[in-house]
């Protein structure tokens, strides 16, 4: 998030495993994963004030 640095817009994130068994209940030998890239099985949720709402929109979205 160089980008938010770069412009002052501060942030925090939080990252979610899929693969992981906390989230589903199962672990990855139940509920099978074979031909999954796992560096897809992650979900990034990054969350800024909404002050700040469009102007990282724009950022991120290159315009």
């Amino acid at each position: 998030m160089i980008i938010f640095v770069a412009n002052n817009i501060r942030y925090t994130y939080k990252t979610i495993n899929y693969d992981n068994s906390e989230f589903t209940g199962v672990g990855r030998g139940v509920k099978g994963s074979f031909g999954e890239r796992s560096e897809f099985s992650y979900m990034y949720y990054i969350y800024v004030h909404r002050n700040d709402y469009e102007h990282a929109y724009k950022l991120i979205q290159g315009n």
